[in-house]
């Protein structure tokens, strides 16, 4: 089902089915009981078929015919570097697969996806009362993900990364003593709060693996997956990364909820933990609002 079903269209769907039905009696002569399309028929005919109405949590930004046609843009890319790679120094690279995403995060999710909440059986008036800037206000986590088993079962994890929204470092600063000493974290800021071009080339900078003789003489090349966002691409980041040793692969638009690992299995792990919780922002911020997310 691609499209909105309301249970007034359905009744409207199946009187309209009714009246054909009518005509082709008249026809045949053959006639059978027909029943009262209401409501009553409508919750009999759902529990009968096992229907029900339900929010759309699947969207599709583009078309089933342009989806595979970007799969398979993005599937002969990959398959034609690593097969080059293993041609010329026998690694099909398969261990060597990374992929970096942007997570957006509120610092009230609560408020921010408006969840039911308490309130005695029968009020008419269901009061909340708490900080609806804090439902706005955000931040983003740079998350990684990696096929490289020995990395992801370290002690220190991929790295991941917090980016604040402000335009100083003031508030930052005072979060470092907070940040887990034994898993690769770091912290930055935004003015708008969302990881732009230069933010991308910091975190590269910071957390890629520098191109060292060890790795030339092992020919240890990988492959960064990247959305094709406008602040991902470019020459700029491209350099960057093989700079590294790494060559970038774009996922491209609509795709990300497809074959991205972070969004298909990582980020989710953020959505349920910090569903549960409810932060009151101060009027200043203190350390303290902030050392939930760390």
């Amino acid at each position: 089902m691609a499209s909105i079903i309301t249970p007034k269209f359905v009744m409207l769907k199946a009187r309209q089915i009714a009246d054909t039905i009518v005509v082709a009696m008249k026809k045949t002569g053959i006639v059978v009981a027909m029943p009262k399309i209401d409501s009553n028929w409508l919750r009999r005919w759902r529990a009968d078929h096992g229907v029900v109405f339900r929010k759309p949590n699947c969207r599709y930004k583009i078309s089933k015919a342009k989806l595979h046609v970007r799969l398979r843009a993005l599937w002969k890319n990959v398959i034609r570097i690593r097969r080059l790679a293993e041609r010329c120094f026998g690694n099909d690279l398969a261990s060597s697969l990374y992929g970096i995403d942007e997570k957006p995060i509120h610092f009230n999710e609560a408020g921010s996806k408006n969840v039911g909440t308490l309130e005695i059986c029968g009020q008419c008036d269901v009061k909340l009362k708490h900080n609806h800037a804090a439902s706005r206000e955000r931040a983003s986590i740079m998350t990684c993900v990696t096929s490289n088993r020995r990395l992801a079962k370290s002690a220190r994890k991929p790295p991941i990364c917090i980016l604040f929204k402000g335009k100083t470092s003031h508030g930052i600063n005072k979060l470092r003593r907070f940040l887990p000493k034994e898993t690769n974290f770091s912290l930055m800021y935004a003015e708008k709060g969302s990881f732009r071009k230069e933010e991308i080339l910091a975190y590269l900078d910071k957390w890629l693996d520098p191109w060292t003789e060890q790795r030339k003489q092992d020919h240890d090349y990988r492959l960064l997956f990247l959305d094709a966002a406008r602040t991902h691409l470019g020459t700029d980041v491209e350099d960057c990364a093989w700079e590294r040793g790494y060559c970038t692969m774009w996922i491209y638009g609509g795709l990300t909820g497809v074959v991205q690992v972070n969004d298909t299995d990582c980020h989710m792990q953020f959505e349920q933990t910090l569903s549960l919780i409810h932060i009151s922002e101060p009027t200043r911020r203190t350390p303290s609002s902030y050392a939930v997310f760390c």
